[in-house]
């Protein structure tokens, strides 16, 4: 799916879009099999974007996907390609 901006509108794969989408908290720790079935849920309620935190380090567990100088962090960068 293509996310484009025509005008003052979305578009998604060409088609003009109304985004309704959710923030994805931790996504880059969770597992795949987690991932996955949180995308078919937010997909089956209509929603058609999600943000997902490219930084976050909380209770000692940093699963940021890039450092502090902005450098990529492996495995975590990988995890936002779909």
């Amino acid at each position: 799916m293509r996310l484009r901006v025509r005008g003052s509108k979305f578009t998604l794969d060409g088609r003009e879009a109304f985004l309704i989408g959710a923030s994805y908290y931790g996504a880059l720790g969770a597992p795949e099999e987690f991932i996955k079935r949180d995308l078919d849920d937010l997909s089956r309620l209509g929603l058609n974007w999600i943000r997902v935190w490219a930084t976050w380090d909380a209770y000692g567990n940093d699963i940021s996907a890039v450092d502090k100088a902005g450098m990529p962090r492996a495995p975590f960068i990988g995890k936002l390609r779909w």
